[in-house]
């Protein structure tokens, strides 16, 4: 199955948008009804969830700052954010796609040339996870992964490199939501109603990428150039990605994706 590219479609009376978390000040409107927030699944929960978190304010002082950032700044910050991801990676992909997942973080983390991080970019583009459909699958949890990973390659390659650093920060945050989220509601039945009016509070490991994102900004706020900085974001992303790999197991069964997953990179 190829992979569906989200676009741009026009009629005469209208242009309508692929959904994004740039758009969260305009949905926000939108999904202030409660009824917009009742499910049949759960697992369908959590990106509207985040979208209307899109404006709270450690979002919104995150990704703020990105855009006073150097495009090396941003491609860091991005790239922390998928060092943090690579235990869901490692876990929900192939063997093939996460062995390729850990090429691309060595080439972003060592700011490899431009046409080889394009070369990785791209090559990752094309894996099966990216024509997963739905989160009932448990390719999906790679593909958003592989997503972050791909932003980090590019972002300082990119006209907007704050754009790329933003997906980074939004798609990190959702995955960690989604895990709090599947950890504290294993398989639910019937129904379950979010009110956007009282949104429940991030969990322990969005916190934690929250924190760990505040973390990596005050460490590039700090440095002047790009190795200095390396080692301090590489080191709390790790720390922080070995804690995760002891919960990604756990998740998994929660979900019923699979007995708890097996990492190719342990």
């Amino acid at each position: 199955m190829s992979t569906i590219a989200a676009q741009v479609v026009s009629t005469r009376r209208l242009d309508l948008l692929p959904l994004h978390t740039d758009h969260a000040e305009e949905m926000a409107t939108v999904l202030s009804d409660p009824a917009q927030h009742h499910f049949h699944r759960r697992r369908v929960t959590p990106p509207k969830v985040c979208v209307v978190r899109g404006l709270m304010s450690a979002f919104r002082e995150i990704v703020g700052e990105l855009r006073e950032f150097a495009p090396w700044q941003v491609q860091l910050f991005a790239t922390g954010c998928a060092q943090r991801l690579l235990p869901l990676a490692d876990a929900c992909a192939s063997e093939r796609t996460a062995r390729l997942y850990v090429q691309g973080l060595d080439a972003a983390w060592s700011a490899a040339s431009a046409a080889w991080r394009e070369e990785l970019a791209g090559t990752l583009d094309q894996v099966p996870e990216m024509s997963a459909q739905s989160s009932d699958e448990i390719e999906y949890w790679a593909l958003r992964s592989v997503l972050v990973l791909t932003y980090s390659l590019r972002a300082d390659l990119a006209g907007d490199p704050a754009k790329l650093g933003r997906r980074a920060c939004s798609g990190a945050l959702e995955l960690h939501e989604a895990i709090d989220d599947t950890l504290t509601h294993p398989e639910p039945t019937g129904t379950r109603t979010i009110d956007p009016r009282n949104m429940p509070s991030p969990g322990p490991w969005e916190n934690r990428e929250i924190a760990a994102e505040r973390a990596t900004l005050a460490v590039l706020r700090a440095s002047t150039i790009r190795e200095a900085a390396v080692a301090e974001v590489h080191s709390l992303s790790a720390d922080h990605a070995d804690d995760l790999r002891e919960v990604i197991p756990g998740f998994l069964r929660a979900g019923a994706w699979n007995d708890g997953g097996t990492f190719h990179n342990a």
